[in-house]
């Protein structure tokens, strides 16, 4: 039985054990059934906690020298050979097909220091996410006990001009969803001198999942 099934089968119990306890007419038989019932629900409580932080602890992120999936290998060949003698291609010269555009995102690079606002977010990355994150800023983005890595990660492309790959997983402080993925990053430059622009392209290593029910 998953933490997911046992959580359910807990409150279950403990709605039924409060049923029971208003339909008894003896009072210390009554106080008895509902101690049961509130000490299902601790244990539920307990249990969130627990996934909670166990799942915080295996949260990780690192950087590898390249990709392992085919289509982040063949992405990386291509902005290659879009660059070029540059520092890198400009948005302009990527084109990429519609199967390939439901797994990336575009970075705005704005400011300096930088931040990083997705200026499009293809629709299976905003599926697996739970949301489209188009617009936001990625310091506003729910990346659990991750955010500043990631925050760290695409300054680095900005400063070195250079692909990065990592691979992450973490879990969103909001709704408890479990994510997972190898990511690549390219860098893409209008000017030939600074980065303006990052492509992140993601493939995801499980499908995200929620813990315990009821709770770039």
């Amino acid at each position: 039985m998953n933490r997911a099934t046992e959580a359910a089968t807990l409150l279950e119990q403990a709605r039924r054990l409060r049923e029971l306890a208003f339909k008894l007419d003896h009072p210390i038989a009554k106080d008895d059934v509902l101690r049961l019932a509130e000490r299902c629900e601790e244990l539920v409580e307990t249990a969130k906690a627990s996934a909670h932080h166990a799942d915080v602890a295996s949260d990780t992120t690192q950087e590898v020298s390249e990709p392992t999936q085919e289509s982040l290998k063949n992405l990386y060949a291509y902005w290659l050979a879009k660059r070029g003698v540059r520092i890198a291609p400009s948005r302009s010269a990527i084109q990429l097909d519609a199967a390939l555009r439901q797994d990336i995102v575009l970075v705005d690079v704005v400011g300096d220091p930088p931040r990083f606002r997705y200026s499009f977010c293809g629709t299976r990355l905003a599926d697996y996410y739970g949301e489209n994150l188009t617009g936001k800023f990625l310091d506003e983005i729910d990346l659990g006990s991750v955010s500043v890595k990631m925050i760290s990660f695409l300054t680095t492309i900005v400063r070195e001009c250079r692909p990065q790959v990592i691979r992450a997983r973490y879990t969103k402080q909001r709704d408890g969803r479990r994510i997972e993925f190898e990511r690549i990053a390219l860098p893409l430059s209008e000017d030939g001198k600074t980065v303006n622009m990052i492509l992140c392209a993601y493939v995801y290593r499980r499908r995200a999942s929620m813990q315990l029910a009821g709770t770039c």
